[in-house]
Parts: structure tokens; C-alpha cells; sequence
């Protein structure tokens, strides 16, 4: 999450070509936790508001004000659609932070490359995401293949003739294949 931070930043300026208009600029966070009372989430709607602040000092003529919609996806594929949708008919933001996990972030990020919303991710690693279908999207972390073959590499420049691999059962996607198509 606090690679969102400077993501966040990035955005603001970014977007820096609107405050010669002046106005209001939204983003929009997307994550899964609903329960404010979670510390986690607390945690993080402090720092976006912190976030916020500083990205409202951009603009020295103080013309153009950045707002930064917080909006719980829930784990739920429905919900992160229509959280997209809710956030660019209401709140007609310029760019979307989010989703925690690829899965969520998928249907958004197809949707945002269609509305040419720009949207950016701290965590989700889908080799799709790389795909010519979404063109709005960025992330802030390599690839799952990226990954794998990273670690891949660390094991044999350190010489390593064996290594333990810990992964969930079922595990088909991610880093796993990366590592074993380097053996």
C-alpha cells in the first residue's frame, strides 16, 4: 500500500496540465476493505488524506483542489465494476489507485482503458496487465513472470544447488511457473 503513496504524487502531477484551468481533480482508491474500524484501513484512509493535503499544495494559486475518493471494492468482482462505474459517473475522476489484488483490478482496468481513465496498481502482478488491452494501466511492481524469473536468477548467480519453495497448493499462476521453465 505505501507504494501507493508516491503513486498518488505522481498522479497529482500528472495532472498538473489541468490546474492552469483551475477546478477540482478526483482519484479514486480502490481497495477491499470495507470495516473502517480495522486499523489496516484506518492506517490508510489517514494517509491518503495526508496525501491530499499535499497534493492540494501543488498549486501555488491555489485554483486547483485535489480530491481523493476512497472506495471499498469489498473482495468482489461485481463491486470493483461497480465501483469504477460509481467513481467515473459521479465523481468523474482522472485516475484510479487500486486494486489490492489482480483479479479485482482486472475488470476496472479494461474498463478504464475504454473510458481512457488512467489507472495504476502497487500490487497486481498479472502478466495481462503488460497486454495491449490496457493501455490506461500501470503498475508500481514487476510481473509475475518478471518475478520468477528474477528469483530464478538470484538462485543461480549465488550458486545455489537447492532452494525450498513454499507456495499454496492449486498454485498454477504467479511466480511458480517462472521458476520451474528455469530449471
Amino acid at each position: 500500500m505505501w507504494g501507493t503513496v508516491p503513486l498518488l504524487l505522481a498522479l497529482g502531477l500528472f495532472s498538473m496540465a489541468t490546474i492552469v484551468h483551475g477546478g477540482t481533480i478526483n482519484l479514486a482508491v480502490h481497495l477491499p476493505f470495507a470495516n473502517t474500524s480495522i486499523s489496516d484501513v484506518a492506517q490508510i484512509k489517514n494517509a491518503l488524506q495526508l496525501v491530499q493535503s499535499d497534493l492540494n499544495l501543488l498549486d501555488p494559486n491555489r485554483q486547483t483542489t485535489f480530491n481523493i475518493i476512497y472506495t471499498p471494492t469489498d473482495l468482489s468482482l461485481a463491486a470493483a465494476s461497480s465501483a469504477f462505474h460509481n467513481d467515473r459517473i459521479n465523481s468523474n475522476v482522472l485516475g484510479i489507485i487500486g486494486d489490492y489484488y489482480s483479479s479485482y483490478t482486472q475488470p476496472a482496468a479494461l474498463e478504464a482503458t475504454f473510458f481512457n481513465i488512467y489507472m495504476c496498481s502497487g500490487s497486481a502482478t498479472n502478466d495481462e496487465f503488460s497486454s495491449d488491452d490496457y493501455l490506461f494501466f500501470y503498475r508500481m511492481i514487476a510481473s509475475d513472470t518478471s518475478q520468477g524469473i528474477m528469483m530464478a536468477t538470484m538462485v543461480k548467480s549465488y550458486g545455489w544447488k537447492r532452494v525450498n519453495l513454499l507456495f499454496p497448493t492449486g498454485s498454477d499462476h504467479g511466480t511458480v511457473p517462472s521458476l520451474h521453465s528455469m530449471k
